[in-house]
Parts: structure tokens; sequence; C-alpha cells
């Protein structure tokens, strides 16, 4: 009788909170249907305003019409992401992430920044402006959201990845100094950056400060981008049939080449103390390299040992880790009954139980160094290849909107490395699936008891 009370509790309590769940959810798509529907009645009213299609064309007023409703109604599809975190809806967190980011970047870091009078004067002048402004303003707002949000991201990633249950593992432990190295490249990358907006950046004015700065900026990243593909080539390791490669994937083995990772970082890019010197014209950023040839070295060396060389591994390794993945599925696993009925039943069950949680561990691991491997593969890639173009077209004489504009793409691109440090923590927690999450839990129930 209490089996049968307890489950019936229990059948009640979830119809109950799917009721709760769907009442939510209407609630919550009834709202931005109504902020929709006011968004489009006001487009259709001042497009009807119109006079002609000049008018039309130039879109007068029509942003000042629709600005806030559209800011509030597309950063409150961020609670999709939510919803598909703790099971409310069955989608991919990632998937739904990156679908909103795209749209709430083009809302918030283009269209309420860029002048909306483009049309209406000269356009080479007014895209000069629209390019020098839009570049102070990524400078200044967008390295502060990556700064706050990459910051937090790795802070909590290391304590999370610290934990106890995780410190056994080699993959765990590669992704938990490579943390340490994005903080770091954060950290020395983007505060110059963010201080440059109120004239207060000292790397651009002091060699010292500017030499230091490239240094550290440029050998984390490359140590934070290595220490991944050494946990593609970990994963490679651990999923192979021959034994002696299964031997490989170990704690010491990873603290070993950690530490080889980053003599070689070093050694790479000790150049730039000489190399790199601040208050520069004609360049990208006034702390640069002091010369062309200087200029190609550094690129050269970035283009080729921190982003190609790491991302082409990465890519071997893990389609080579999908194949023994697939391998292992297929292959019928030999009997062992013989020796099952020899252990101890509770033996049995505990060994079962802890080899399925590593299996579990294993997988998720799988899935986050697979999405963050793409994440490297979309952000650093287009900054490598334009540094190098940006140097052998330094000599070519070019206009003001030709150079501006190489400029604010320059500019662009170099916080794409910065976004790609920043989300670690976000992919870990997005498809690190119950296993990440429970470990993130449990360190914000352990701050809160003491």
């Amino acid at each position: 009788m209490r089996i049968m009370d307890s489950k019936q509790k229990s059948t009640t309590q979830k119809e109950s909170l799917s009721t709760l769940t769907t009442y939510y959810l209407l609630i919550y798509n009834s709202i931005l249907t109504v902020g929709w529907t006011f968004i489009l009645y006001e487009t259709i009213k001042q497009v009807i305003s119109y006079k002609s299609v000049d008018d039309l064309w130039k879109c007068h007023g029509l942003w000042n019409a629709i600005e806030i409703p559209l800011k509030i109604c597309q950063t409150a599809a961020f609670l999709e992401v939510v919803h598909a975190m703790f099971g409310l809806v069955r989608s991919n967190p990632m998937i739904v992430f990156i679908q909103i980011i795209s749209r709430v970047f083009l809302v918030w870091g283009v269209a309420n920044y860029i002048p909306h009078n483009l049309m209406a004067s000269s356009i080479t002048t007014n895209l000069t402006e629209t390019l020098n402004s839009t570049s102070t303003t990524l400078n200044c707002y967008f390295s502060l959201f990556i700064f706050f949000f990459g910051t937090i991201g790795n802070i909590l990633n290391i304590l999370v990845l610290t934990q106890r249950s995780f410190r056994s593992n080699a993959c765990v432990f590669l992704f938990m100094i490579s943390s340490i190295a994005n903080l770091i490249s954060i950290l020395s990358g983007l505060t110059p950056r963010i201080l440059s907006s109120w004239q207060l950046d000292l790397t651009a004015t002091n060699d010292i400060l500017c030499k230091l700065r490239a240094f550290i900026m440029f050998t984390s990243r490359t140590i934070a981008l290595s220490l991944i593909m050494l946990a593609t080539i970990e994963r490679w390791l651990l999923s192979s049939k021959n034994a002696q490669y299964r031997q490989l994937s170990s704690l010491k083995n990873a603290q070993k080449s950690s530490l080889i990772i980053i003599i070689i970082s070093i050694l790479l890019y000790i150049q730039m103390l000489y190399c790199y010197k601040a208050n520069l014209i004609n360049t990208p950023l006034k702390c640069y390299g002091k010369t062309v040839a200087c200029r190609l070295l550094t690129d050269i060396t970035y283009a080729c040992f921190t982003i190609l060389f790491p991302l082409i591994l990465m890519t071997i390794f893990g389609i080579m880790t999908i194949s023994n993945i697939r391998k292992v599925r297929t292959c019928k696993q030999p009997r062992r009954i013989l020796q099952e009925q020899n252990l101890d039943q509770k033996v049995l069950i505990l060994q079962r139980l802890t080899k399925k949680r590593w299996k579990k561990l294993d997988r998720y691991l799988q899935r986050m160094l697979l999405l963050q491997v793409i994440s490297l593969i979309l952000l650093t890639f287009p900054q490598a290849i334009h540094k190098i173009y940006f140097t052998l077209t330094s000599n070519k004489f070019k206009s003001q909107l030709e150079y501006d504009f190489d400029r604010f793409l320059y500019n662009f691109e170099l916080l794409l490395p910065f976004l790609e440090s920043a989300l670690p923590f976000y992919i870990y927690t997005l498809a690190g699936g119950k296993v990440f999450r429970d470990a993130l839990e449990k360190l914000f129930r352990s701050k809160r008891n003491n």
C-alpha cells in the first residue's frame, strides 16, 4: 500500500508540474505574441505614412518607432535557452543559443549603432564616420560584454573543473588549464581595449607595457588552443582499441604535455618583446609590430602555430575519435559470465555503476570538445587570414574609406578570439549535460553553506 501511495504521489506531482509548465509557456508565448504584433502594427503604420518610394527606401523614423519593443522581445528570447536547459521544451540548448545570439547581436550590436540616415547624405563620408563610430562602440561595449561574461565563465570553469570528482581525468585537467589561459588572455587583451575608449590605454603609449601585453596575450591564447588540441588527442587515445594507446591517456602525461606546450608557446612569442612598439601610426593599433618583417613574423607565427596547426590536428584527431567510437559500438563485447559469477554481487553492481558513470562523463566530454573545436574554427580562423592580408597590403595605396574599412574589420575580427575565450563555460554548461550542471550546483551549494 505504501509503495502504491508513493507512486500515486509522484505521479500527481509530475502532473501538477507539467500543468504549471504548460501555463508558464502559454503566458510567455502570449506576451511575446502581443509584443511582436505591436512591432508589426508600428511597422505597417510607419510604412503607410511614407509619401514616396524615396521615403520608403530611407525608412525615416522606423527604428525610433520599434526600437524599444524590438529589443525587449528579441532579448526575452534568451529564456528559450533556459527552457531547453531545464527540459521545459524538447530542444538542444546549444542550437537554441546559437540561433538566439545571432539575432540579438543584429539588434544590439548592428542596428543599435549604425546611423539610420545613411542614405540621406554623402555615402562615402557617412560610411567613414559610421565605421569609426562603430569601431569605437565595439571596443567599448562589445569588449565589456566579452570581458564580463568571459571572466565570470572562466572563473566558474576553473572552480568546477578542480572539484574532486573531476581531478583524476586527463581531459578535464586540460580543459581546466585551458580555462586559466583563456582568463589570462581576456584580462591582458581586453582591459587595454576597453580603456582605449576613454583614452586611458597605457599600452598604446608605453613601450614596456605594450610589449608585455602582446607577449602575455599571444602566449596565453596559444596555450589555450594547444591544450584543446591535446584534449582532442587524449580523446582519440582513450577511444582506441589498442591498449597501449589507451594507457598513454593519463593525468601524468597530460601534465607533462601541458608543461611542454607552455614552454613552446613562450619560445614562439619571445620575439614580441623586441618586435612590438607603442605610439605607431598607420597601423590597426598603436601598439603593433614596428617593422614589416616583425609583423610578418608575428602574423605567420600566429596563423600557423596558434591557429592553423592546432585546428588541423583537432579536425584530424576528432574524425579519428569518431571513427574509433563507431568501431567500438559495432564490435561485440566478449562474454565475461564466468568472471562475473566469481565476483560478489554488490561489488559487481558497484563496478557497473562506476563504469557507467565514467562512460557518461566521457560521452559529455566528447560533445563539449566537439562544440569547442567548431567555435574555435569559426572564431579564430578569420583573424589569422586577415592579419596576414593586412600586413601584405600595408604598403599598397588605399583610399581613406578602404583603410578605415580594413581597420574596422581588423578590430572586429580581433574581438572574435576573445569571444571564443569567453565561451567554454557556456559550452560546457549547455553541452556538458547533467554531469557538469550537477558539479556547478554542488559548487554553489558549498559556497552558500560556507
